[in-house]
């Protein structure tokens, strides 16, 4: 996505997974085009990480570059297979 220069922006969402404290964490993040994360928006840690819906915001401000990518990151413990949710992911000028 493209994002405006030197703006502010709010974000929102929501994550969850199928076990309670599953290993893993979501992470959701600004990126640019080569995939270099240059800001964590928001993390939901593994202890956070339940089978109920977790909200989580952030925000960023972009500089004068305008090529911008968001990502949601898993990161995970162990090798067991483990299955997450996101929804209603928000990423909105402030």
């Amino acid at each position: 996505m493209t994002l405006k220069a030197n703006t502010k922006y709010n974000f929102s969402g929501w994550a969850k997974a199928s076990q309670n404290n599953p290993g893993c964490s979501v992470t959701f993040y600004i990126g640019n085009t080569a995939g270099t994360s240059l800001a964590t928006l928001s993390q939901v840690t593994s202890n956070s990480l339940k089978n109920t819906w977790a909200q989580t915001t952030g925000s960023y401000t972009t500089t004068a570059t305008t090529a911008y990518t968001f990502n949601v990151r898993w990161t995970c413990t162990g090798s067991m297979a483990r299955t997450y949710y996101v929804d209603d992911l928000s990423l909105i000028a402030a």
